[in-house]
């Protein structure tokens, strides 16, 4: 009789332990998802702002090559009039 309750006992334990297992390993997969998922909504929109950086930067590079050949031009303009002496 006692080794029947033994076995019986064990058995339970052993139900129990697989689901436990089983809802942790749903619970660990369920983060896991998440986490990937968030991952990649950082991924994206880290590309976006690159992409609004880049196009920053380039208009930056209009902008300053834009003002460069205007201050070319002044000092051109200036020098030709002898306004500074060398």
């Amino acid at each position: 009789m006692k080794t029947a309750a033994q076995q019986d006992v064990a058995h339970k334990i052993n139900t129990l332990g697989s689901k436990v297992d089983t809802t942790a390993e749903e619970t660990m997969a369920g983060i896991g998802a998440a986490s990937q998922k968030h991952i990649g909504d950082l991924l994206e929109l880290h590309e976006k702002n690159m992409v609004a950086s880049a196009d920053i930067q380039r208009r930056k590079k209009l902008a300053d090559d834009a003002f460069a050949r205007r201050f070319d031009d002044v000092l051109k303009k200036h020098n030709a009039s002898n306004y500074v002496q060398s």
